[in-house]
């Protein structure tokens, strides 16, 4: 919902929202757990970068040749970690978004008045306004499962220092 000074948006809309929400905490924890598995990997970019600085000021040729190769494997190891958590966190946020926004349109019209067959001329025209509106909802849905992946992030760096 859009709010302006014509249509002020309803009290408490947000937390009716995180009612309707309430099905999809596991989705919730689970892109909460992919949100601290891709916070794990600036701290071990940092602490490789600073390794693969540090072979630079090897002597020995053999030796510098052999740890950049183990820090070339760490790189690939770590990017391949970040896909799986990057890929964690926004599906499971992505399915808690799309289930409200279901749930929103299914609360909006009677679903079942559509299926028959001398009301689905009218469902172009009725459908645009309410799908517009769910999808509108669902957005604070994903903004707040990314707001719990941040405060979850920020509070695991604190644990780091």
């Amino acid at each position: 919902m859009i709010s302006n000074k014509k249509n002020p948006t309803p009290v408490g809309y947000f937390f009716r929202l995180l009612k309707m929400n309430a099905p999809e905490w596991p989705y919730s924890i689970m892109g909460a757990v992919g949100f601290v598995l891709s916070g794990f990997i600036g701290p071990t970019f940092a602490i490789v970068m600073s390794n693969m600085i540090e072979v630079f000021y090897y002597r020995n040729y053999a030796s510098m040749e052999k740890k950049t190769k183990e820090y070339v494997f760490v790189y690939i190891g770590a990017g391949i970690f970040v896909v799986g958590a990057y890929l964690i966190q926004h599906y499971f946020f992505s399915i808690m978004g799309e289930n409200l926004t279901t749930r929103v349109r299914r609360m909006m019209l009677a679903v079942g008045w559509f299926d028959e067959e001398e009301h689905n001329l009218s469902l172009e025209i009725v459908m645009t306004g309410p799908a517009a509106d769910a999808a509108v909802c669902a957005s604070p849905s994903k903004g707040l499962g990314r707001f719990f992946g941040f405060l979850v992030v920020r509070f695991e760096a604190r644990l780091w220092l």
